[in-house]
C-alpha cells in the first residue's frame, strides 16, 4: 500500500507541475493514475476501497505515511545526488 502511495503522491506532485505548464491535468491525471494502477495489480475501485480502510484507523494510516515520506525523501535523494554527477 505504501508503494501505491507513494506513486500517488509523485502522481499529484506531476499534476501541480504540469497545470503551471497549461496542460490538460484532468486527462493526465486519468493517464497516470490508469498507469499507476496497472502497475500494482489494482482498479481505481480497490485503490479508494483501501484507502476508506486504513482510514478508519489512523495510527496504522500515519505508519503508511510514515513510510511513503521516507521513500519519497529516499527518491529525493537519489536524484540529487544523480544530479550532481
Amino acid at each position: 500500500m505504501s508503494r501505491l502511495l507513494m506513486d500517488a503522491q509523485l502522481v499529484e506532485g506531476a499534476l501541480i507541475t504540469n497545470k503551471t505548464k497549461n496542460k490538460a491535468s484532468k486527462q493526465l491525471k486519468t493517464e497516470y493514475y490508469e498507469k499507476i494502477f496497472e502497475e500494482h495489480g489494482v482498479t481505481e475501485e480497490i485503490f479508494k476501497e483501501n484507502v476508506s480502510y486504513y482510514n478508519q484507523f489512523p495510527e496504522t494510516m500515519e505508519k503508511i505515511y510514515d513510510e511513503v515520506l521516507a521513500g519519497l525523501s529516499k527518491r529525493q535523494t537519489l536524484n540529487l545526488s544523480n544530479d550532481d554527477e
